[in-house]
This record gives structure tokens, C-alpha cells and sequence, in this order.
């Protein structure tokens, strides 16, 4: 296992933040940091495989793969044609020997010529009969044999395909998933920003209410306290309403 490699990138503290979140979401720790960016640059490089690479990819090696078929099957014909010559060669060059014996030996007056060249006829026709289909039967075997290799690296060329695009699916499904959770994700960050900062404002302004109705209050006890026994307090509060404020 390659040893992993230490270094120092600077981040905005939101991110920072954000990535703590994600990788203990999904790592089961804030330290595996790391991992999370491994995963993050290998979803951005698998994003950036199209799906007309991949096809333009798989086409031309199936293109190189019909290519290489249709020139097998070309050998293949002119490989039989060349055999089949030969053997009608043979054939023939059999047949007038045979024909040229037998009318030798009826020449020469050997008795039953007739009958010798019926069976030499019979004879003649049994062997080319044979040959062909021995020829016939071991050209078969080949082809299908031949066929069945092609056929059989035609099939793992499709599957290779397939798996391609799946693998290519999932890649574009992870990275879509991926970015609609960071998109939500900021989006819950603002809305969490936002609700704090409303409840700072209103901490505040609570604090500014609480601060004058304390020194409200302090003066309105101050002015109570200086009065005399003879003042009322209704007099008091409506003094004190009037220089202060009402609350």
C-alpha cells in the first residue's frame, strides 16, 4: 500500500467546516479530512469523463474488432477457394488417369474392358466423394470453430461496453448526488446564518429594551426616593413619564 503524502492547503473556514461535517457524516470522523478530499477529487475526475469519450472509445474498438472480422472471414473465403481449386485439381487430374487406363487397357483387348471401366468409373467417383467431404466436414470444424472465437470476443467486447456505461451512470449519479448535498448543504449554511443573525439582532435590541427600562426604573426610584412624604405617587410617575418617556 502506497504510503499517503502529508501536505498543507489553505481553506475557506466555511469549507473547513463543511468537510469536518461531511467526513464524519460519511467516514465516522472529523480527523478523516483527508479522505473526504480523496473522494471529492476522484468524483470531480470521474465527472469529467463524457459519454461521448467512452462511446467514441468503445465504437472505435468495436469498429477495429468488425474490421478484424470481416477480414477473417475474407481469408477464410479465399483460403477455401484456393483449397477447393486444389482439390478439383486432384480430382480431375485422378479421373482422366483413370479414364486413360481404362481405355489403355480395352485397347490392348483385356476381356470385361466394359465392366473394368464401370467399376474404375465407380471407383473414381467414390474417392473424389470421399475427399470432398473429408474437405467439406474440416473446413466446417474451422469456420465454426473460427466463428465461435470471433463470436466469443464480440460478446466480451459488449460486455465491456455495457460495464463501461454503467460504471460511467454511476459516476455521473454519484457526482449529481454529491453536488445537490453541497448544494443543500450551503444552502441550509445561509439559512443557518441568516437565523443567527436575526437572533442577534433581536439579543440585541432585547438588551438595548432591557438597559433603559433599568435606568428608566433607577431614575423613576431615585426620583421616589427624593420626594417628599406630601408627594403623590401618581404625581411622581406622570413627572417622570413626561421627562423620561414612557416605557
Amino acid at each position: 500500500m502506497t504510503a499517503r503524502e502529508k501536505i498543507s492547503v489553505r481553506l475557506d473556514p466555511e469549507i473547513v467546516g463543511l468537510g469536518r461535517r461531511l467526513a464524519k457524516v460519511d467516514f465516522g470522523s472529523e480527523q478523516k479530512f483527508g479522505m473526504l478530499i480523496e473522494h471529492a477529487i476522484k468524483s470531480y475526475n470521474a465527472r469529467q469523463i463524457k459519454s461521448t469519450d467512452v462511446e467514441g472509445i468503445l465504437s472505435e474498438t468495436e469498429s477495429a474488432l468488425i474490421n478484424r472480422l470481416e477480414s477473417r472471414f475474407d481469408e477464410m473465403s479465399k483460403r477455401t477457394i484456393e483449397r477447393m481449386a486444389g482439390l478439383l485439381f486432384t480430382n480431375t487430374f485422378d479421373t482422366v488417369k483413370q479414364s486413360l487406363l481404362v481405355e489403355q487397357l480395352h485397347k490392348v483387348g483385356v476381356k470385361n474392358a466394359v465392366q473394368l471401366q464401370t467399376e474404375a468409373y465407380k471407383q473414381t467417383t467414390d474417392i473424389v466423394s470421399k475427399r470432398y467431404k473429408e474437405f467439406g466436414d474440416s473446413l466446417l470444424f474451422q469456420q465454426k470453430s473460427q466463428i465461435y472465437d470471433l463470436t466469443k470476443q464480440l460478446e466480451e467486447m459488449t460486455t465491456k461496453y455495457t460495464k463501461a456505461h454503467k460504471q460511467w451512470a454511476l459516476w455521473e449519479k454519484s457526482t449529481t448526488e454529491t453536488r445537490a448535498e453541497l448544494e443543500t448543504s450551503q444552502t441550509r449554511n445561509k439559512q443557518l446564518e441568516q437565523r443567527i443573525q436575526q437572533l442577534e439582532s433581536t439579543v440585541a435590541r432585547q438588551q438595548l429594551e432591557m438597559n433603559h427600562v433599568r435606568k428608566w426604573s433607577r431614575k423613576l426610584v431615585k426620583r421616589i426616593e427624593s420626594s417628599g412624604l406630601m408627594d403623590r405617587p401618581k404625581k411622581l410617575l406622570e413627572a417622570h413619564i413626561e421627562e423620561s418617556g414612557a416605557l
